[in-house]
């Protein structure tokens, strides 16, 4: 199991410039002979959305339909994370079908629900492409559960992206306080019933009548967060001088430095 290291320990790493050159130049080997798929990994939303959707198709049970990639779910987990508009899932959605990295097939027991599958190319970009982010941070820091990345084994891809579908914020939060008894109820039988487990809104909620807070709290704290990571985006390309949201621009006032 692979420990967490945060964006401050690896930038201040005294190898970071180092590694990340070493790094940069395995991504462009990785997709070089591939001028499609070159172009499109320069778009952070096609590199999440590729790990959504493989990660779906690893958690796929016929017998579950919060397990299948439909349109729908897609659009529903990165909208719930605010990783991106419903629009921009569509687009991104679009443009892995123009490329040929989705496949159709009808749902097991529904033919009218179209559920998307990743090509065997997609899945093995992807687990070469996330071997490869971790190669990196394998040669910083050695013996911190990395080293998956020199085999790039498919049991332990498998087992990263089943669990990105996991929402880790509504998690931390409810069990970092005691939610009401009703709203325990609440959860524990959706999950019984649907298989859903809480989003970070049901948990803001479960915060917010807990504390006894005003009852727009849920949307102040979530803005709170959102921006707090809009800010720690800009400080880190700021310091790596790479552009995590190249579709992004900047209309607010002029920046001195």
């Amino acid at each position: 199991m692979a420990v967490a290291v945060t964006a401050q320990e690896i930038l201040a790493h005294p190898r970071f410039a180092e590694a990340r050159a070493a790094h940069v130049s395995a991504v462009v080997e990785l997709f070089k002979a591939d001028a499609l798929a070159m172009r499109m990994m320069a778009d952070a939303g096609i590199i999440i959305l590729r790990g959504f959707i493989v990660g779906f198709h690893f958690a796929f049970d016929p017998e579950d339909r919060n397990t299948w990639a439909t349109p729908g779910n897609v659009r529903r987990i990165l909208v719930e994370r605010g990783l991106a508009s419903p629009r921009r899932v569509d687009d991104l959605l679009a443009r892995f079908r123009q490329a040929g990295y989705l496949e159709a097939a009808s749902a097991p027991d529904d033919r009218r629900v179209t559920i998307l599958v990743p090509t065997a190319r997609v899945i093995a970009h992807d687990r070469h492409h996330l071997a490869a982010y971790h190669r990196f941070l394998l040669d910083l820091f050695p013996g911190r559960g990395y080293e998956w990345a020199l085999e790039q084994d498919e049991r332990t891809h498998r087992l990263i992206r089943l669990s990105g579908l996991r929402d880790p914020r509504a998690a931390a939060l409810l069990a970092s306080f005691e939610p009401p008894e009703p709203v325990t109820r609440m959860i524990s039988k959706v999950e019984a019933t649907t298989g859903l487990r809480p989003t970070i809104d049901v948990a803001l909620a479960a915060l917010t009548e807990r504390y006894d807070l005003p009852e727009d709290a849920p949307f102040a704290l979530f803005a709170i967060g959102r921006s707090v990571g809009w800010l720690a985006h800009s400080i880190e390309q700021v310091a790596s001088q790479i552009i995590i949201r190249p579709r992004a621009k900047y209309i607010g006032l002029k920046l001195n430095n």
